[in-house]
Order: C-alpha cells, then structure tokens, then sequence
C-alpha cells in the first residue's frame, strides 16, 4: 500500500496507549507530525512517549474519558493547543447481554463512546473555528453500528451513534475547511475482545476476518488522506455489509449474537 501522504500542525490521538491508538500514533511519527496523545493508562502512555522519542514531538496527557474532570481537563489542552487532527479513536464494548452488567457499567460505554467522542469534537471544531483554520476529525466507528447486534447493544448502538453524528456534522463544517470523518472497522488485532469478554477464554483468538493492526492505521490514514467522509473499513467488511442486507434482519441479529456469545 502507498505511504499515505498526511499534513497537519499537531495531531490528537484518544486511546493512544495501546492497540490502534499506538499504532496511528506511530505511523503519524513517521511523518514527523507532532502528537498529542491521551489514555487512561498514565504507563502505557509514557511507554509510548518514550518510543517515539527523536521522531517527533510528543505531548502527553493521562485521562480517563469517562470521569468528567479528567475529560473537562483535556478539552482544556484541546482548545489550548488547537490539534488540527484528530482522532477519537479510544472505545469501550462488554459481551453479554444487557442486564448482565451493572447501570454503572453500560453507561461507561455510553460516556466513552459517545459524550466524550462529541465533546472532544465540538470542541476541537470551536478551536479551529476560532482560530480560522482547516482541519480533520477523525471518529472512529465500527460496522457493528450497521447491525442489530444482541449481547452487544450497547456497543453498538455507540459506534451508529458516533456514524451518524460524524456525517451530520461534516455537513455543517465542511463548506469551512474542517472535515468530520467517520471510519467504520471490523476486526483487528487489538486488546478489544479481551477487555470486553467476561470469561477471557477465546476473545483473543483471530479468524479469516481479522485484520492487522499495522493494515487498520494505513487503511484509516488513506480515508484521512483523501478526505473521504465515510468509510467501511477492509474490502472483507464491505463484502459482508453487503451480503448481509440480503439476509432477514433477525437471522444476522441471531448469527451475531452466537457469534459474540462464543467469544464472550
């Protein structure tokens, strides 16, 4: 695949510690690009700082997205420094269904997901407004927003969210030079379904339609390149997206749900 070719003063990157995140971060260090990164995960995050050190400038900043002083503090360095690229990368999903979990925890995914993703946007966008500038969002969605998906509801029903409101929004700033894009991902490499799976049995394991880390960030950085608003992610999920509208609607809600629940 071609180098994607990426311009941008200073970009921000949520969920920077690990899997994706680190992986974007890494890749826009090649490109020289100053970071701004955040994670939940003050270590990982020095980790990564320390990696990248000699290739760019990296700035830091430990925060968990679901607690509203930490989210408060780093929309604080957002309007601050004014990243003209970003990307709302960092997310959270549970296997099982809905009443398997405490109120407190649905609605981690809910705050993560969707609050923090739309103010670290609003914001972002009011920056660059303010400082009449172009630039690029970046939220990353996932093609189980697509789908009617028990045992994955609340997940889900995020990652639509986060789709629908990247395209609303873009509509609304793009005559002003700044792009709001959603990217909608399959499977991949990543920690994911070991943090979301009850048991931790098989949710590391990989199959056919599991992509590469290093594959997601290139195909993530291409569709920020070219500015494209919207994206599903690997010709596999395009494939399936597809194929599935062909299908009953409660025979792909059935299918995933055993899907999940083998994993979970």
């Amino acid at each position: 695949m071609p180098f994607p070719e990426i311009q941008a003063r200073l970009a921000f990157i949520s969920g920077a510690g690990s899997g994706l995140g680190k992986e974007l971060a890494k890749e826009l260090a090649k490109r020289s690009i100053p970071l701004l990164l955040t994670s939940k995960d003050p270590q990982k995050l020095n980790l990564v700082a320390k990696e990248l050190q000699g290739m760019t400038t990296v700035t830091t900043q430990a925060a968990d997205l679901s607690i509203p002083q930490d989210l408060e503090s780093l929309l604080e360095r957002v309007r601050a420094d004014g990243p003209d690229l970003i990307i709302n990368n960092a997310g959270m999903g549970l296997y099982g269904k809905v009443l398997s979990f405490p109120l407190e925890k649905q609605m981690e995914i809910l705050k993560i997901n969707i609050e923090a993703l739309v103010q670290i946007s609003i914001e972002s966008a009011r920056t660059l407004q303010k400082r009449h500038e172009s630039g690029t969002i970046m939220n990353v969605s996932s093609t189980a927003g697509l789908f009617t998906y028990p045992s994955f509801a609340l997940y889900a029903a995020s990652k639509r969210f986060a789709y629908e409101f990247s395209l609303s929004f873009d509509e609304e700033l793009s005559s002003q030079g700044i792009r709001v894009l959603s990217c909608l991902l399959g499977r991949f490499t990543s920690d994911f379904r070991y943090n979301a799976s009850l048991h931790k049995s098989a949710a590391s394991a990989s199959s056919w339609d599991t992509m590469s880390l290093a594959h997601t960030a290139k195909l993530i950085l291409r569709q920020i390149e070219k500015q494209k608003g919207y994206q599903i992610i690997d010709w596999r999920y395009q494939i399936l997206t597809y194929l599935s509208k062909l299908a009953p609607r409660k025979w792909i809600a059935k299918t995933l749900q055993k899907d999940i629940e083998r994993m979970g």
